[in-house]
């Protein structure tokens, strides 16, 4: 009876019918030669296919699932990333290995589907650790030029690593993050704190003025984007 139901509902059952031999009156087998005869169809290898069918459809969606778990994981690492910028990092002497990004690049080598930009999410974390790497430099040579103030440098770079990461993958202020106003309040209060210690300081060495209000000034840039331009794309990203 299933073998029946299958033929049927597939058309093939009506067809063998009409190609079935015609009975003459006097007992003879008479073909009507206007109907081709009926070709036999294996239920087994049309189920056989159907299973088959079945577990394509099931090694695709596990794929699929694979693909989604690998994404979702790189972009909630590339976060914590991030949060720790926006919380935790204080000091250009512990900025992440390059290794880091290296590792997070081989596990995205093996996204094939995208669910979100996931190059365009870790090339921007290593704009971020270029800042870092740059800025960790250029706070040798003021060590190496000032014997004070060396303090006030970290900081205000600190500061403005901070504001870039509070810029999204294309270069627009990301107010999605968790917070944001909150965190870019903070970096705001910190420079302004940063400025009325540095004006009131009197051992800051001559010639530290200067360079030091030039990295300010970056850091303002970058502050009134933040704050004012949402649409406006960071230069530097």
């Amino acid at each position: 009876m299933k073998s029946i139901q299958l033929l049927f509902s597939l058309g093939v059952f009506s067809t063998m019918i009409a190609a079935a031999p015609l009975a003459t009156t006097s007992g003879t087998i008479m073909t009507d030669p206007s109907v081709a005869p009926a070709k036999s169809l294996d239920i087994r290898d049309l189920s056989g296919n159907r299973d088959l069918s079945k577990r394509e459809e099931v090694v695709r969606l596990t794929n699929e699932q694979k693909q989604t778990k690998l994404q979702e994981d790189l972009k909630k690492e590339t976060g914590i990333l991030r949060e720790w910028i926006l919380t935790d990092f204080n000091d250009l002497t512990e900025i992440p290995s390059y290794s880091l990004y290296n590792t997070l690049s081989e596990r995205a080598g093996e996204v094939t589907t995208t669910v979100f930009n996931v190059e365009k999410e870790l090339d921007f974390f290593r704009k971020l650790l270029n800042e870092m790497d740059s800025a960790s430099e250029t706070l040798e040579k003021y060590k190496g030029c000032f014997k004070t103030g060396v303090g006030y440098v970290n900081e205000v770079f600190v500061l403005k690593i901070r504001a870039l990461a509070l810029f999204g993958a294309d270069g627009c202020p990301d107010n999605l993050i968790p917070d944001y106003q909150t965190k870019l309040s903070k970096i705001a209060t910190a420079l302004s704190v940063l400025e009325d210690e540095v004006a009131s300081a009197n051992d800051l060495p001559k010639g530290f003025t200067k360079p030091f209000s030039k990295h300010v000034e970056e850091l303002k840039a970058k502050i009134a984007i933040l704050e004012e331009t949402p649409d406006q794309k960071c230069d530097w990203a």
